[in-house]
C-alpha cells in the first residue's frame, strides 16, 4: 500500500511539470530564445565522408573514425592521432567475453551541425544496440543498450580508452582537478568527467549518472592505468555480477580537446569594479615620493601638518561599504605590497596605525584622541623601539617592542612614501572629502632631516604637479593657498577625474558589475535602471565594455519563488532549505534575502536565458559574467525536473531506498549554448567563473574565457605542502591540467585569493604568465594590484602579443635557451614576432637563481632589454646573464639581427 501511495504521489508531482501557473510575470516560461541548430562561430560545419573501411566525421581541428560501432576507433585532435588502438567495449557474461557479430554502423541523419549514427550487433545471449550524436563542437553523445535474450548474469561491462603514452601526460577528473599521471596510475569512484591528455589537447569521457553501475570496489570505478606503450582510461560500469531482467542502457559522452581555437585577443583587461555612479565619483588622490633616501624605516619620525575636510562623525549608510568612510593620511608602501599606514578609521573615529605584511595585518594601533574638522593639527608618527602616534603634542596611541616601521629589516628598493589614498582604492570614491596637508617632514632616528616639503615650490610637467622635494601629485588633487601657507588637497572638490576615468587610464577594457547591479540575486532586474543606463553610456565613451553578473542561485525574493522554488532548486522536493545562516546570500546591501542553487535542468533555465537577452537589449550592456552558471554541480536530486534516480534503480522510491544525485551535463550544455547564442548574436562577451569546471568542455566551450582558481583554495588549504612556494601549492603540471586553457581551447584567467606568505600576486604571477595566463586583480573594489597588472598589459600591447606566436617552456621549438640552472626551477616561455621576442623568465624556486638567456640560433646579434627594470644591455654573444629572485620573474625583450660569416648584419633579416 505504501508503495502504491508513493507511486501515485510521484505521478501527481510529475503532472505538475506540465500543468501549473505562476502569479508572477512568466512570459519567459517556455521561451525558445537562444535555441538554434546553426553552427555557431568559431566552429565549422561537420564534414562526413565514407570510405571502404570507416565513416569519418570532421569537426573543427578534430576527426573521429567509426568502423563497426558508434564508439570511435580513431581520434585525431590538435594534429595528433591520440589512440593507440580502437576503444574497446568489453562485455562478459557468466565468465565468457561476448564476441559480437553482424556489427555495422550506419549514418541515420546528417546536418551541418550534427551527425547521427546507429549500430547493432549480437552474441548468442544478448543484443547490443548503439546510437551516437556527433555535434559540431566535437561532442559525441553515445547510448548503448544491452538487451538479454535470456536470463543471464553480467560479470563485466567496461570501456577501455587506450591513449598513446606521449599523449597521456596529464589527467583531470571533474568536478575535481588533476595533474600529472603518476606511474602507479589513478583509481577513483564514479565522477562526472575523466580527461587525459597533454598540455595542448586530450580526450574526455563523461556521464551524467552512474545508474546501473555495479562495482566490487566503488573507489576503482574509473581508472587510469599506465603501460609500456599505452595508457588506459578504464570505465568500469560493471565488475560485480548483475542479473538484468530488462534492457540496460548506458549513456556517456566523448569529446576530444581543444574544442575551439584560442583567439589572438585572449588577454582581456578585465576587473570587477563597476558600481553605480562610478562615472560621477571622484577618483582617489595622492602625493607620492620615492622611499629610498627619504625615510629611515628602522628609526625616525614623520611630522604632518594637516586639516581634515571630511565628516568625522558620519552616519553609516548600510548600502555603502564601511571602508569608504576611512581616509588615508600617510603610508610607506614597499614593492612587494607590504604597507605601513596611518589613516583615519571610521570604527575608531580617530587615527589608526596598521602594518600589513604579506597581505595580513601584523600590527594595529587604535588612536585614542579625536581630530576636529576644519582645524589644523600636527600629527607625529615616530618609530624605533616603539611606535607612537601623537596629535598636537599628546600621545594618541603606542606600541612597545615593535622595531621600526615594519618590525623587521626591510629594503626600501622602489618603495613609495604616500600622502593620501591609494590611486586604485575605488571604494574611497563613495564619500567625498579628505585631508589638506601643509607640511611633511621626515627625520631619521639621529634627528637628521631627510625630507621637508611645505609645497612652496611647485613644478609643472606633463599635466602633473611635482614639488621641489620630489613629490608627485596624482590627477584631481591641487596645491591650494591656506591660512598657514601652501597646502596640498588630497581629494577632489569638483569631479574632473572620475573612478571610471581612472579605470580607463590604467588600460582596463572591460569592467564587471557584480551582484549589486540587481536588487534580487541573479535576477534580471536592475536596482537602479537610470543609473545603469548612464554608466553604460559613459563607459562606452571611454571604450570600456560592461558585463553584468548572473549567478547560480535563485533568491527567495524572486517573484516566482513561492510557485517555482520546489521545482527548480537543486535539492530533493520537500527537503528544508536549512538555517538562513548557511544559505547563500544575495545582494545584501540592497535587499535582505537568501538565495539557493537552482538546477539548469529546470525551467529556471528559461528565466536566466531570457533575462540575459532582456538585460542586453534594455541596457546595452556588453555581455555577462557567469558565476558557476556553467558548472552543473553538486549532483542534483530534484526528480520534479528529471534529476536523480532511486536506488537500487527503480523510478519511484520503494521503502528503504534513497535518491542519488545526477550531473545535469546536457542541460547545462543546452543552457550554455542558448546563452552563447543570445550574447554573441548581440555582439557580446561571456566570462565564466568555473571553479574547477574548466575540464567540462561540453559546457565551458560556450564561454569566451573562464576564470578559475577559487576552488583550488580548498585543496592547498587542507593539504598545504611544507615548502609553500606558489609552484609547490600549484605545480606546473596541475596548472596545465586545469588553469592554462590551452588544452581546452578556452582562454583562462587566474582567480587569486591571497594567502601569505607565498600565495600572493607577485609570487603567483611568475607561474601564471609562464603559461600565457594573467591574474585578474583580486581586490574587486580596492584594486591595489591593478597598477601591477596594468604594467604587464602595457608591455604586452607594446610588443604586440596578440600578433605573435607563443612558445611554451615545454615546446621543443622554443627559440631560446636557459643554461646554468640545474634544479629546473627557472623556465622561459616566449612570444615571437618577426625578429623580436618577449621572454617570460620565471624562477619558481624560493632562492635567487642565475641563468644565461641566449638564442638557439647563434648567428644572431641581440639587443636585450630588461623590461622589469627598463634596462638595456647589448650583447654580441647572443646571451644575457640574469639573476632572478626567488618566486619572481623577468620580462626580457630581445631584438635580433642575423650576422653573416664576415661579421656583418645581414640585410632584410626576418624571423
Amino acid at each position: 500500500m505504501r508503495r502504491i501511495l508513493t507511486i501515485m504521489a510521484g505521478i501527481c508531482l510529475v503532472s505538475l511539470l506540465g500543468f501549473y501557473s505562476v502569479s508572477a510575470d512568466s512570459t519567459w516560461l517556455g521561451s525558445k530564445i537562444g535555441l538554434t541548430n546553426d553552427v555557431m562561430s568559431p566552429w565549422t560545419a561537420l564534414q562526413t565522408n565514407v570510405d571502404s573501411t570507416c565513416i569519418n566525421v570532421k569537426a573543427w581541428a578534430r576527426q573521429y573514425s567509426f568502423t563497426d560501432s558508434v564508439i570511435p576507433c580513431r581520434i585525431v585532435t590538435a594534429g595528433r592521432s591520440i589512440l593507440s588502438r580502437p576503444i574497446d567495449l568489453q562485455v562478459v557474461v557468466e565468465g565468457e567475453r561476448q564476441r559480437l557479430s553482424g556489427a555495422k554502423v550506419t549514418i541515420t541523419r546528417k546536418t551541418p551541425s550534427s551527425v547521427s549514427l546507429s549500430s547493432e550487433s549480437q552474441s548468442r545471449v544478448l543484443r547490443l544496440t548503439g546510437k551516437a550524436d556527433i555535434h559540431y563542437d566535437g561532442l559525441i553523445w553515445i547510448k548503448l543498450t544491452i538487451s538479454p535474450k535470456r536470463a543471464l548474469t553480467l560479470d563485466k561491462v567496461t570501456l577501455d580508452i587506450p591513449v598513446k603514452n606521449e599523449i597521456a601526460e596529464l589527467y583531470n577528473f571533474w568536478p575535481k582537478a588533476g595533474r600529472s599521471i603518476p606511474p602507479k596510475g589513478i583509481a577513483a569512484p564514479y565522477t562526472g568527467l575523466a580527461w587525459i591528455g597533454w598540455e595542448e589537447g586530450g580526450i574526455s569521457w563523461m556521464a551524467e549518472s552512474d545508474q546501473h553501475w555495479y562495482n566490487v570496489n566503488k573507489n576503482r570505478a574509473i581508472e587510469v592505468i599506465p603501460g609500456k606503450k599505452e595508457t588506459l582510461l578504464r570505465i568500469r560500469m560493471i565488475d560485480q555480477a548483475f542479473s538484468p531482467n530488462q534492457p540496460v542502457t548506458y549513456s556517456f559522452g566523448l569529446q576530444a580537446t581543444p574544442v575551439k581555437p584560442i583567439p589572438a585577443d585572449r588577454h582581456k583587461k578585465m576587473i570587477h569594479c563597476a558600481f553605480y555612479n562610478m562615472e560621477k565619483m571622484p577618483a582617489a588622490v595622492n602625493l607620492t615620493y620615492p622611499a629610498s633616501g627619504n625615510i629611515d624605516p628602522m628609526s625616525g619620525e614623520a611630522v604632518i601638518k594637516c586639516r581634515p575636510e571630511f565628516e568625522l562623525n558620519p552616519v553609516i549608510n548600510r548600502d555603502t561599504p564601511r571602508w569608504s568612510y576611512c581616509r588615508e593620511l600617510f603610508a610607506v608602501v614597499l614593492r612587494n605590497g607590504d604597507v605601513a599606514r596611518l589613516y583615519w578609521n571610521v570604527d575608531d573615529r580617530g587615527l589608526r596605525y596598521e602594518v600589513y605584511r604579506n597581505g595580513a595585518p601584523i600590527l594595529v594601533i587604535n588612536g585614542r584622541k579625536k581630530l576636529e574638522r576644519n582645524r589644523y593639527h600636527e600629527i607625529k608618527l615616530s618609530w624605533g623601539e616603539k611606535i607612537e602616534i601623537q596629535i598636537d603634542g599628546s600621545s594618541a596611541g603606542e606600541k612597545s617592542g615593535f622595531k621600526g616601521l615594519f618590525d623587521s629589516e626591510i629594503s626600501l628598493g622602489k618603495g613609495r612614501i604616500m600622502l593620501g589614498t591609494h590611486p586604485f582604492d575605488f571604494m574611497s570614491s563613495y564619500c567625498n572629502g579628505g585631508f589638506i596637508v601643509t607640511r611633511l617632514a621626515l627625520h631619521a632616528g639621529n634627528g637628521k632631516l631627510l625630507l621637508d616639503d611645505d609645497f612652496s615650490n611647485i613644478l609643472q610637467a606633463d599635466d602633473s604637479s611635482q614639488t621641489a622635494a620630489g613629490g608627485l601629485l596624482s590627477q584631481g588633487g591641487a596645491f591650494v593657498n591656506t591660512s598657514v601657507g601652501t597646502g596640498v588637497r588630497l581629494y577632489q572638490t569638483d569631479v574632473e577625474i572620475s573612478v571610471l576615468d581612472r579605470v580607463a587610464e590604467m588600460g582596463v577594457d572591460t569592467i564587471i558589475f557584480h551582484q549589486n547591479w540587481a536588487d534580487i540575486q541573479s535576477y534580471p532586474r536592475a536596482s537602479k535602471p537610470e543609473l545603469l543606463d548612464n554608466l553604460v553610456k559613459e563607459a562606452h565613451k571611454r571604450n570600456i565594455k560592461i558585463l553584468v553578473y548572473f549567478g547560480f542561485e535563485m533568491s527567495d525574493k524572486a517573484p516566482e519563488w513561492d510557485e517555482m522554488a520546489e521545482r527548480v532548486l537543486n535539492k530533493p522536493p520537500g527537503q528544508p532549505l536549512g538555517p538562513a545562516g548557511k544559505a547563500r546570500w544575495g545582494s545584501r546591501y540592497q535587499l535582505e534575502q537568501n538565495a539557493y542553487r537552482y538546477c539548469s535542468k529546470s525551467e529556471w533555465q528559461d528565466r536566466i536565458v531570457a533575462g540575459i537577452a532582456e538585460t542586453m537589449d534594455r541596457y546595452g550592456v556588453d555581455g555577462v559574467y557567469l558565476d558557476a552558471v556553467y558548472v552543473p554541480y553538486p549532483p542534483c536530486t530534484n526528480y520534479l525536473h528529471g534529476c536523480g534516480y532511486w536506488t537500487p534503480g527503480m523510478h519511484w522510491a520503494p521503502e528503504g531506498s534513497s535518491i542519488k544525485g545526477t550531473y545535469p551535463i546536457l542541460a547545462a550544455r543546452r543552457m550554455a549554448q542558448r546563452i552563447y547564442q543570445v550574447v554573441k548574436s548581440r555582439g557580446g562577451y561571456i566570462n565564466a567563473n568555473v571553479a574547477w569546471g574548466a575540464a567540462l568542455t561540453p559546457v565551458t566551450a560556450y564561454a569566451d574565457s573562464y576564470w578559475d582558481g577559487e576552488a583550488w583554495d580548498l585543496i592547498w588549504g587542507a593539504n598545504r605542502p611544507k615548502e609553500d612556494n606558489a609552484s609547490d601549492i600549484l605545480p606546473c603540471d596541475a596548472f596545465c591540467a586545469e588553469f592554462a586553457g590551452r588544452n581546452w581551447g578556452v582562454p583562462a584567467e587566474m582567480l587569486l585569493y591571497k594567502k601569505p606568505p607565498r600565495w600572493m600576486f607577485d609570487t603567483v604571477l611568475p607561474l601564471t604568465l609562464l603559461h600565457d595566463t594573467l591574474i585578474r586583480p583580486e581586490m574587486w573594489w580596492n584594486a591595489y594590484d591593478l597598477g601591477k597588472i596594468s604594467r604587464i598589459w602595457s608591455i604586452m600591447d607594446k610588443f604586440g602579443v596578440r600578433h605573435s606566436e607563443w612558445f611554451a617552456y615545454w615546446n621543443k621549438n622554443n627559440p631560446v635557451l636557459l643554461s646554468g640552472e640545474r634544479e629546473r626551477k627557472v623556465k622561459a616561455s616566449i612570444y615571437s614576432r618577426d625578429s623580436s621576442y618577449l621572454v617570460v623568465v620565471s624562477n619558481l624556486g624560493s632562492t635567487d637563481k642565475s641563468v644565461l638567456l641566449s638564442m638557439k640560433n647563434r648567428n644572431l646579434k641581440c639587443r636585450f632589454t630588461d623590461l622589469t627594470d627598463n634596462k638595456e644591455i647589448v650583447s654580441d654573444a647572443a646571451g644575457m646573464m640574469l639573476t632572478i629572485p626567488g618566486q619572481a620573474m623577468k620580462l626580457i625583450q630581445i631584438e635580433t639581427e642575423i650576422v653573416s660569416s664576415e661579421g656583418k648584419v645581414a640585410e632584410g633579416h626576418e624571423k
